[in-house]
């Protein structure tokens, strides 16, 4: 009788989790945004097809993308995966438990991840990227995971918390679980380590590269509240001054290229990002961080507007962004921030509109270009707090210096005299002050041999790995 008894409890047990298994109900992703090549393989389909933004994906489908491929998937509100270029990965679980705990699990086999999960839904995220070589969960974060070509695995935490549990190859536990906190990385399931502690260069290559590639991730969601909602777009905002702030104190070397690969891929987020940039520098080093990052968020915008005047535009918020930003920091060296940062952003957009596709914009690098870009960055650099004639004036001629030697050095024909009135009217507008412009113009130092345009930052460098990825 005792048997029966234990038999039919044991019995009721089953039965009573496979019906709590049975109440999870089984949902849908969605594709919000898809570039370049993207192919799609639903679950027992014979063969892939494209991607459509919009599309809805059901447990168990595969995600390609090509060598200009990226598509932003969302498994649930709030939970934004992007799967970077030369990536594949499949969606393994998408459900919602009776509790109201959502469910989420990405097979990243290939390539690059990075997930964005808003915090404020932290305890209904139920969420990790599973790799050959572990897994890696998270409730409210931002990081990254690239499955590298040589078979390693890299997980990069840009803020919050993110556990690493090692696998063997059949699936069983292959070591203790590894906590990574911000700027953390762990590689093929090792404790977390710093990216200075890394020595391997391949290494080292896919952790910059996927610093890159979440901050420019990270910004699109942001900056595109209509594509993914007010809600994940706001939790988005957070996450990216804290991404941002990550790669400037623990991948230095990243902070240009991710900054001018964000202001690029979100043109709308250019100045939170160099704001955020600034802002997270030591103090000593916020007025040379304020120089380096507009230059890069400029070149990045220009090179993706749609007209010099969008460019104009674009290079006046990330110029005013981070002189005020600067300022705050170091208030001391206020004037002379707004100076260098005017002439590092005027030369920053002449530069980056030599790659830019479209022809008018490309038309226009010369002394069109030039003097949009003069006049946007003095206006923006003239507009912080305190700046007075004088120093707008000084601004004016350093955003003029910096346009005019930016187009020259990329085989544009400038003139000069046109380009150092735009910037004085751009200090004066900025200043709210009557700037003098100065008696001769800007000189200009013509390139030794003949120039090729500068190649793009904000395009991710090549390395031999594929792309990184975050989660």
């Amino acid at each position: 009788m005792k048997i029966i008894r234990i038999a039919l409890v044991t019995l009721f047990a089953a039965c009573f989790a496979a019906v709590a298994s049975a109440q999870d109900k089984s949902t849908e992703a969605t594709l919000l945004t898809v570039k370049g090549s993207v192919m799609v393989k639903l679950p027992g389909a014979t063969d892939a097809v494209p991607a459509t933004e919009g599309m809805k994906v059901p447990q168990g489908t595969e995600i390609i993308t090509g060598a200009d491929g990226e598509v932003f998937v969302q498994a649930h509100e709030g939970m934004v995966a992007n799967v970077a270029k030369d990536s594949n990965v499949q969606v393994e679980q998408l459900s919602v438990s009776d509790s109201g705990v959502r469910n989420a699990r990405i097979n990243l086999k290939s390539g690059n991840l990075v997930s964005t999960l808003d915090k404020s839904k932290k305890s209904l995220n139920n969420y990790s990227v599973r790799t050959p070589k572990g897994v890696a969960a998270a409730r409210g974060t931002t990081y990254s995971v690239t499955v590298g070509g040589q078979g390693y695995v890299v997980v990069t935490g840009l803020s919050g918390e993110v556990t690493v549990t090692p696998v063997l190859p059949d699936g069983s536990p292959a070591g203790p679980a590894v906590s990574i906190s911000a700027g953390g990385i762990s590689v093929d399931g090792a404790p977390s380590v710093s990216a200075a502690e890394i020595t391997n260069p391949e290494i080292s290559a896919a952790v910059t590269q996927a610093a890159v590639v979440a901050t420019a991730a990270v910004a699109q969601v942001s900056a595109n509240p209509q594509t993914f909602g007010a809600g994940t777009a706001a939790a988005a905002t957070t996450e990216l001054a804290a991404t941002v702030a990550t790669v400037v104190n623990q991948v230095p070397a990243a902070t240009s290229q991710a900054v001018a690969s964000a202001a690029a891929a979100a043109p709308a987020a250019a100045a939170a990002v160099v704001q955020a940039a600034v802002q997270a520098a030591p103090a000593a080093q916020a007025a040379t961080v304020a120089a380096t990052v507009a230059q890069a968020a400029a070149q990045g915008v220009a090179q993706t507007a749609a007209s010099p005047a969008a460019a104009q535009a674009a290079v006046a918020a990330v110029a005013q962004a981070a002189s005020n930003a600067a300022a705050a920091v170091n208030p001391a060296a206020a004037a002379a921030v707004t100076q260098s940062v005017a002439q590092a952003a005027a030369q920053g957009a002449t530069q980056g509109a030599q790659a830019n596709t479209n022809t008018a914009v490309q038309a226009a690098a010369g002394t069109t270009l030039a003097s949009a870009a003069a006049q946007g960055s003095a206006q923006g650099a003239s507009s912080a707090a305190g700046v007075t004639a004088t120093q707008a004036a000084a601004i004016a001629t350093s955003a003029a210096q910096g346009a005019a030697q930016g187009a020259t050095n990329a085989g544009a024909t400038v003139n000069t005299q046109e380009v150092t009135t735009s910037a004085t009217s751009g200090a004066s507008t900025g200043s709210q002050t009557t700037v003098t412009p100065p008696a001769e113009p800007v000189t200009v130092t013509q390139p030794t041999a003949p120039a090729e345009p500068p190649p793009p930052v904000i395009v991710p460098v090549d390395v031999s790995v594929v792309s990184p990825s975050g989660g």
